[in-house]
């Protein structure tokens, strides 16, 4: 075992990784940024995560648009990772923001038949009972 493994108790570079992310949210929170900005919640030191604001991934320019520090902001990693899975939506106010996905869950449901929103009840019901 080396030295610095044996000292610091765990591989270096996992405890370099962990001091990183340590300054990285002790600078976020000194900055005020510890809201999430999917959510707008607040972060813990172990829920964030670096975010995107305009996705990367296939753009006209992704190197460009990946290291643009004004396309950097952060979110819980849970919400960052709900937001990559859907198409991204421009919002003017926070509250289109926070409420948009209801208004979309809301008329997809009422979009069911009465017999598929029981049975979606139904199933929800029995996973989660005791």
């Amino acid at each position: 075992m080396s030295k610095k493994r044996e000292q610091l108790g765990m591989n270096p570079s996992t405890a370099s990784h962990r001091l990183l992310r340590d300054i990285l949210w002790s600078l976020v929170q000194k900055s005020g940024r510890d809201t999430c900005y999917q959510c707008s919640a607040k972060m813990t030191r172990q829920s964030f995560s670096i975010e995107h604001k305009e996705p990367w991934l296939d753009s006209e320019d992704p190197v460009g648009i990946y290291f643009d520090l004004d396309n950097i902001s952060f979110s819980h990693l849970a919400c960052n990772i709900k937001a990559s899975r859907t198409p991204h939506k421009k919002y003017h106010t926070v509250e289109e923001k926070r409420t948009g996905g209801a208004e979309r869950q809301k008329l997809w449901w009422t979009s069911l038949s009465k017999e598929e929103q029981q049975s979606r009840r139904k199933i929800k019901y029995e996973k989660y009972k005791c």
